[in-house]
C-alpha cells in the first residue's frame, strides 16, 4: 500500500503501464498484459486504481517484453523494407548530336523506365533502393554524401512526444524522446536546422 507522499508517482507509474498495455495490445490489453506477466487480472487492476504499488519486479519483465515486441517488429520492418525495394541502373541514352550512347552520370533508373525512354542498361550498376528514393519522374539520384540524414515529424509515443533521424533510406537510426508535445517541436526543428533544413515528413501525429 502507498500513502499521500507516494501519490504522484504512484499515479505516474500507473499511466506508463496502461500505455504500455494499450499501445502492446490493444483493446483486450488488460488480460493480455495480466498473461504477459503472470499475474492475475485483479492485481493488475489494483496497481491501476492507485491501490497497490507496481512491483519493481514488474517494470524489469516489462523491459524484457518491451524489448522483444521492438526487436520483432524491427525484423518485420526489414521484411516489408526488403519488398518496397526496387532495382536501379545506370544507363546511357542517345545523343543524337554524337550519334552514340552516352552514359547518364547523375541519377539511375529501373530496367522498365529505362527501356521505356529508349536507353540501354550499363550491366553491373544494379542497385536496390527503397521505392519512396525515386523522385517524382522515377529516377533514384544518388545523396550527395553517404548520410543524407533528414527529420521525421513529431509523433506520440508511450512517453510524451519524440521524432526519429533518419537515413537516406528513411530507416530512423536516432530517437529523441520529450515529455510535451511543444518541447519536441522545437527541438525537432532545431535538428533540422542543423541538418541543413532537410526535413522529410514521416510518422503519425495524435
Amino acid at each position: 500500500m502507498t500513502n499521500a507522499l507516494n501519490q504522484p508517482l504512484q499515479s505516474s507509474n500507473a499511466s506508463l503501464l496502461r500505455n504500455i498495455g494499450e499501445n502492446l495490445f490493444g483493446e483486450h490489453w488488460q488480460a493480455d498484459l495480466s498473461a504477459a506477466l503472470a499475474v492475475n487480472e485483479r492485481s493488475l487492476r489494483r496497481w491501476l486504481s492507485g491501490q497497490d504499488d507496481i512491483p519493481p519486479g514488474v517494470w524489469s519483465d516489462l523491459l524484457r517484453i518491451l524489448e522483444t515486441r521492438w526487436i520483432d517488429i524491427r525484423e518485420l520492418e526489414y521484411q516489408v523494407r526488403d519488398l518496397d525495394r526496387v532495382s536501379v541502373y545506370s544507363f546511357e541514352v542517345f545523343d543524337t548530336t554524337k550519334g552514340d550512347y552516352l552514359r547518364k552520370a547523375t541519377s539511375k533508373r529501373t530496367a522498365e523506365d529505362i527501356k521505356r525512354y529508349g536507353g540501354r542498361v550499363i550491366p553491373g550498376t544494379q542497385q536496390f533502393v527503397d521505392r519512396r528514393a525515386l523522385d517524382e519522374h522515377g529516377r533514384y539520384v544518388p545523396p550527395a554524401n553517404d548520410e543524407a540524414w533528414s527529420v521525421g515529424a513529431v509523433a506520440w509515443t508511450t512517453e510524451g512526444y519524440g521524432f526519429n533521424i533518419l537515413n537516406k533510406f528513411g530507416a530512423p537510426i536516432a530517437s529523441f524522446g520529450y515529455p510535451d508535445r511543444e518541447l519536441a517541436e522545437r527541438s525537432r526543428d532545431l535538428v533540422a536546422a542543423a541538418l541543413g533544413d532537410v526535413v522529410l515528413v514521416r510518422g503519425h501525429s495524435r
